[in-house]
């Protein structure tokens, strides 16, 4: 009686699928994952502008306005507020650096950052 050997040969190595991680990419992810990471300390008032520091990453911006507002990032508008409204932003630590934000006709504002 012979016999047939359905089993396929043994693997001694595998082929790393297109978008591996590699060193450079989990370097990236790790970086990505301590973003959010560090002390921190927030910015906070009613309408006004502030200044983040170089080696703040911002991992949050809030800001409440009663009769409708607006939040501008470096010049530029980040965002309208609708009468009424709360609105948060959170870029998880990808807006870093010296940025010069501006709340207008709000009530209420906080940017949180970690350092």
């Amino acid at each position: 009686m012979s016999s047939i050997n359905l089993l396929p040969p043994p693997i001694t190595s595998l082929p790393l699928p297109t978008g591996a991680a590699t060193e450079a990419t989990l370097a990236i992810i790790k970086t990505d994952i301590e973003k959010p990471l560090g002390t921190w300390k927030h910015y906070s008032g009613i309408s006004g502008g502030i200044l983040t520091l170089a080696g703040e990453r911002v991992i949050g911006i809030t800001a409440y306005s009663k009769a409708g507002g607006e939040i501008d990032l470096d010049g530029a508008v980040l965002a309208v507020i609708p009468p009424g409204v709360s609105v948060a932003i959170e870029p998880n630590g990808n807006l870093a650096g010296i940025h010069n934000f501006l709340f207008t006709t709000t009530d209420t504002f906080i940017v949180e950052v970690v350092y």
